[in-house]
Formats: structure tokens, sequence, C-alpha cells
């Protein structure tokens, strides 16, 4: 999710926008990625969420694309699957977790707002989807995040699935953000192909003295 103007100093480092269903979903064939929050008694949680694209049958004399949706958390998997039109502007069939299967207008209706909490949990929700990080002429890195400031901006070779890019890793602090749950977050930013920039991981130091975390298991774009 970011673009670069040059390897050895940066200027400006700008996450890619995916901040619409159909620009996530004709993006990557396939993301998985995992959530693990640890609280101030030391509670851990985890959970993981993905999403594969295959093809679908013919609806309605439409072709379709079949999003398969997986969420698992402890020992519960639910799994969604959603059959839209292949510019990812309908949902024209849905299978809700439950088994329930939905057609028409209330496929699309319910359809599209699981695609958007899909969106919003792939881009880790809040304004980490619109991260801009620029290089100041006095030298200083400024951040696009209101209420954060910048610590540190290292060059990186991160892994992603089971690739390593070229990216960066920034360190942010929040000195006056009073709707973020963080006090600290560390940002690894990794260059997929030539104008895509996704994240690696994200780690948070939380203000009740917990940590959570959001990493990339396993991404597959599409061709």
């Amino acid at each position: 999710m970011a673009t670069s103007t040059g390897e050895a100093e940066s200027k400006k480092i700008t996450l890619t926008d995916l901040s619409t269903p159909d620009k996530l979903l004709s993006t990557f064939k396939h993301v998985k990625i995992s959530v693990d929050v640890m609280n101030s008694s030391g509670k851990e949680t985890h959970v993981s969420i993905s999403f594969s694209i295959v093809p679908g049958e013919v609806i309605d004399d439409k072709d379709t694309l079949k999003l398969i949706i997986n969420a698992s958390s402890e020992n519960t998997t639910e799994t969604a699957i959603l059959w839209i039109s292949k510019n990812y502007s309908n949902v024209l069939k849905l299978r809700m977790p439950n088994g329930e299967t939905l057609v028409g207008p209330q496929a699309n209706m319910y359809g599209m707002m699981i695609l958007q909490q899909l969106n919003a949990y792939l881009l880790t929700t809040g304004d980490i989807g619109h991260l801009t990080v620029t290089l100041n002429p006095d030298g200083r890195y400024v951040t696009s995040l209101t209420g954060w400031e910048v610590i540190s901006v290292k060059h990186a070779t991160l892994q992603v699935g089971s690739n390593t890019y070229k990216g960066y890793i920034i360190t942010l602090k929040n000195v006056n953000d009073t709707n973020s749950s963080a006090k600290v977050m560390e940002v690894g930013i990794a260059k997929l192909s030539t104008n895509l920039w996704y994240y690696s991981y994200i780690n948070l130091k939380l203000k009740s003295g917990g940590t959570a975390s959001f990493r990339v298991d396993e991404i597959e774009l599409n061709p």
C-alpha cells in the first residue's frame, strides 16, 4: 500500500489505496492475516481471517466469482461464501455462516456489508489504511496520522506470506490521538509489486499495558 520516491532516502511512503472492496478484491486473489492480542493481565486472544477468490458459476445469466471467507477464533471457524459479479459491484448469492442462503436484493445488501467488514479488517481499520510518511526538507519524517509522531524509518527486507520483499519499518508514537488505544505502533510496509505497497505486520503497544499484532500469513496477487 505505498509509493516511494527513491530507494536511498525516500521522500514519501504511502500505503496503496485499497479502501473499497473492489480495489481489495481486484488486487488480491488470496489473503490470510492473524491478529494476536494480549491484555495487561497476560490473557491472549488469537483470531485469523482469510479470503480466497475462485471461479463461480453462472447466476441469472451472469458470470460470477466465488469469494470464500473464513474467520477463526479459538476452536471455532465460520465460513461465508459470496457469489459476486466480475466487476465486484454486486453480490448475487450469499451463503451465511449458519448455512442460510440468500439471493437477489437480500444477498446484495448483506453481502456488501460483509465485504465492507472484510475490507476494514484487512486494512486493520481506522486511519492506518491511509498511512503516509513524508520526509521534510529539514530531514525529519512526519506522518498523515493525526496525533502521531514518527520515531524512525528504516529500510528493511520483510516477510509477507512465504516471500520476502523490500520495504520499510516505520515506528510511530501517539502524542495526542485520544481515539486510539495504542501508544506506540511499528508498521512493516512491503513493496509487493511496482505500484503496490501493503503492510507485512503491525505491532502495537497499548495504553492499557497490553499488546496487539497484525501479521500477513499468506498472500497471492491477482494476475
